[in-house]
């Protein structure tokens, strides 16, 4: 990638998503791996900054990047590695259109299916906390919205996800991470969607449980101070 350096705009985005589709490298084939659809190479920490700059530039360049699947690019990045996630933050919160397209693209729930596996199906390391938070800060600010509301609060995983999630982290110490957790629980909670419909339904005796534990924890931590 180092003859990438002079490109600028949209020489710079196709070079980049070329790369990461495989159409101009081909990484050596791993027994046991199957590459996401969308990125067969690793999105390093240069090149995402110097994406984000150029996309920052001009609303048009982020059209152009997500109307080349830019956007389903940077999700299946994330098996390689985290470097995607300051550019989804750097523009889908100030975007509504972005993140419109986002949700119709199903990529908000493919931040949950991956959150998921790392967390709760994976055979290595879960995630670290920064980037857990990140993903829900993403996920929270697209709750606002009763379209995605109504397609996320479908998803039965995530009350498998946020027990796990919870029970992998110490509450006193990422109080940022809880709160955003539960906003976002809280918000598909609200409106028609079926999430609280879900937990209406089903003995709610561990996620009730796990709710008081997280008050309780936050009264004493109040209390301390």
């Amino acid at each position: 990638m180092s003859n990438s350096e002079a490109l600028k705009g949209k020489d710079f985005i196709d070079f980049l998503l070329n790369y990461l589709m495989g159409f101009t490298h081909q990484p050596e084939a791993k027994p046991g791996f199957k590459p996401p659809k969308y990125c067969v190479n690793q999105l390093k920490q240069e090149e995402a900054k110097k994406l984000l700059t150029i996309l920052k530039e001009s609303t048009e360049l982020q059209y152009y990047f997500n109307a080349k699947d830019g956007f389903k690019t940077l999700v299946d990045s994330l098996h390689f590695g985290s470097d995607a996630l300051s550019v989804l933050e750097g523009l889908l919160p100030e975007n509504e259109k972005l993140r419109e397209d986002f949700q119709r693209q199903h990529l908000y729930e493919a931040l949950i299916d991956f959150l998921y596996r790392r967390n709760i199906k994976s055979d290595g390391p879960t995630l670290p906390n920064e980037h857990v938070f990140t993903i829900l800060v993403l996920l929270e600010n697209a709750s606002l919205s009763e379209v995605v509301r109504a397609t996320l609060s479908e998803m039965t995983k995530i009350k498998d996800l946020f027990l796990i999630v919870i029970k992998s982290i110490e509450v006193a110490k990422n109080m940022k991470l809880v709160s955003s957790l539960i906003q976002f629980i809280s918000n598909l909670c609200y409106g028609t969607g079926k999430f609280r419909k879900m937990l209406a339904r089903e003995p709610p005796v561990e996620f009730l449980t796990t709710i008081e534990g997280i008050l309780e924890i936050t009264s004493t931590s109040q209390l301390s101070k």
